[in-house]
């Protein structure tokens, strides 16, 4: 009798992934929709990504942390992936889409003999023992996993949000809920929700490096960076059955040779909404569309805004991980600095390196230093540069702009001081080509070119505007309710300077510039949404309308433009978008503010 084994020991592996679940390993393993789901007695949910092309036939992309101590199985439900594991005494069953519970059924715990079965229809069975009996359990999954009416966001406040470059529908956001969601602000989508943070997202700065993939680099609590990758998709399809029979339909029965056509997919389902003058009803199928606009003119076409993993904001994925510790400033063997473990990152922003797929990354932190990073997708990695102590208190916010060739960046922090540095060595390729060492002896200092103190208490929020004599102006809002704008000169030094008090009642929290339309945009917290027009010529602003928003206690703004109309984006223990339509009278220019 000969003896065989499926197991050759002369073959290795082409991948893998050692104690991804700790040494316990992994209890529960799905495919769906191109992706790869384990999880194990860690807690924790871990996703990767198929790829057919690639050198590597899996790519790791993250993991969530479960409100469980075991997450026993993954299965695939009707709208998505499902956990299935024990928490204490319970078995229960875990939603990571909508991030609920929607089951819980008293088993005694995963210690016992247990077993389930579901079946095409989605009916669950679970079979346990418990008090010397078997006990059975049937649950209709269908009834239990139901499609939200309208996606949720953060569950806690809103610490800070950006726009993604290029793509002004969807928002980076960052909340003390630890988590970190992109949103199309203008509806239709859900969420994609980017775990991992041990504490609150204080900051996020988003580069983008090409049409459909951008870098997102966000900071909080605990002194950590988290660097995620998103990717969202644009293009061209023919709409084909059912839906031609469906525009027929309508065609015919609409009063208008116009209509508006929402077709909004989550968790594979598709919801078309029609909305004309006469009609407007839901319907439904499985299609793989996502949100689309179109009208009835020759050709029909949809252009799919964006679309991701299960039909929602989520093909993300993260590639990196830091979290400050002790460390060395420039010069190898220096004295070392000890990290306060609390610190918290304020503010971030970055600059893409000359002639690199790198970003150099500049931090404002709560310990009064301010860190620069270089941050490379390429090699998933984040490496700390140096950093600089000279305001001496609580960094606050910092902001970027590009003028005559040089970089410059602004910091501001809690004592009414904003600093001016130029970063344009720094940003240069040539400097720590091939560096793996944290020390960078090499590295060029800080420069700081000027000094000024333009607010009576901390500064919150920065913009750089330039004015059509090239020289660049300093927006800048403060706990001293003054909106303050300086105009820089050459060699740097304060050129003129103007101020107003009396449009917030507040502290001042945004400030947002849209240049092309000669507009400024602030937000406090007295929940005012100020709209100033620019003086042309020289610096200074006029206040031209006022919208008081039902969001408290704002935290900041963002502004982008949607045709001709302006929309403005405010975040606090909430979010609210409002537009904004210009409108040219005889005398002056009005604006007429409504909420979306």
């Amino acid at each position: 009798m000969t003896e065989r084994s499926w197991f050759d020991p002369s073959r290795k592996p082409s991948q893998s992934f050692p104690r991804l679940h700790s040494h316990l390993g992994v209890s529960g393993l799905a495919s769906h929709a191109g992706y790869i789901w384990s999880t194990g007695r860690d807690g924790t949910l871990r996703r990767y990504q198929l790829n057919h092309t690639g050198p590597n036939f899996l790519s790791y992309l993250g993991a969530d942390k479960l409100p469980m101590e075991w997450g026993a199985r993954v299965l695939v439900g009707p709208h998505g992936v499902l956990v299935l594991g024990f928490l204490e005494h319970l078995c229960v069953l875990w939603d990571p889409i909508q991030s609920r519970l929607v089951l819980q059924v008293e088993c005694g715990g995963g210690h016992r003999s247990w077993d389930y079965h579901m079946d095409l229809s989605f009916q669950l069975t679970l079979v346990f023992i418990k008090d010397k009996q078997v006990h059975l359990s049937h649950h209709d999954l269908e009834q239990l996993v139901r499609l939200p009416l309208k996606a949720g966001l953060h569950s806690k406040a809103l610490n800070c949000a950006r726009l993604v470059p290029g793509r002004c529908s969807l928002l980076v956001s960052g909340s003390e809920d630890s988590t970190v969601r992109v949103t199309a602000v203008d509806g239709g989508l859900d969420s994609a929700v980017m775990r991992g943070h041990i504490s609150s997202v204080r900051a996020v700065a988003v580069c983008p490096l090409d049409a459909q993939r951008t870098l997102v680099v966000s900071g909080g609590g605990r002194a950590e960076l988290r660097v995620w990758l998103l990717t969202t998709k644009t293009g061209e399809f023919k709409l084909l059955n059912p839906f031609m029979n469906l525009l027929s339909s309508l065609h015919s029965h609409a009063s208008s040779r116009i209509a508006q056509v929402q077709i909004t997919m989550s968790f594979g389902l598709a919801q078309v909404r029609i909305t004309s003058s006469k009609l407007a009803q839901v319907w439904s199928t499985s299609s793989g569309l996502a949100q689309v606009w179109f009208t009835f003119s020759g050709l029909v076409q949809v252009r799919i805004t964006s679309f991701g993993l299960d039909g929602s904001l989520k093909n993300y994925q993260e590639l990196a991980s830091h979290r400050l510790k002790t460390e060395s400033p420039a010069n190898k063997g220096g004295p070392h600095i000890d990290v306060d473990p609390e610190t918290r990152y304020m503010d971030l922003c970055c600059i893409p390196r000359q002639g690199s797929r790198s970003f150099l990354l500049i931090a404002a932190c709560s310990d009064a230093w301010l860190r620069l990073f270089v941050v490379d997708p390429t090699t998933c990695g984040i490496r700390y540069l140096q950093g600089s102590r000279f305001h001496g208190c609580c960094v606050l916010t910092v902001s970027v702009t590009s003028c005559e060739g040089r970089h410059l960046v602004a910091t501001a922090a809690s004592d009414g001081q904003v600093a001016i540095w130029d970063m344009t060595t720094l940003v240069s390729s040539d400097l720590y080509a091939g560096e793996t060492d944290t020390n960078n002896q090499g590295s060029p200092e800080l420069e700081l070119i000027l000094n000024m103190k333009p607010h009576k208490a901390g500064v919150n929020c920065l913009e750089w505007l330039s004015q059509s004599s090239g020289q660049p102006v300093l927006a800048s809002g403060g706990d001293d309710n003054c909106l303050v704008l300086t105009a820089l000169g050459q060699p740097p030094h304060v050129t003129e300077q103007w101020q107003d008090s009396r449009a917030h009642v507040g502290q001042i929290t945004g400030v947002k510039a849209l240049e092309h339309r000669q507009l400024l945009l602030s937000c406090g917290v007295d929940q005012r949404v100020c709209v100033w027009g620019l003086t042309p010529g020289k610096v200074g602003a006029t206040l031209q309308s006022q919208y008081c928003s039902s969001v408290p206690d704002l935290h900041g703004l963002e502004v982008w433009m949607n045709g001709s109309l302006i929309r403005a984006c405010v975040y606090g223990q909430g979010m609210e978008v409002v537009e904004i339509e210009m409108c040219d009278d005889a005398d002056d220019t009005k604006e007429f503010i409504t909420e979306l």
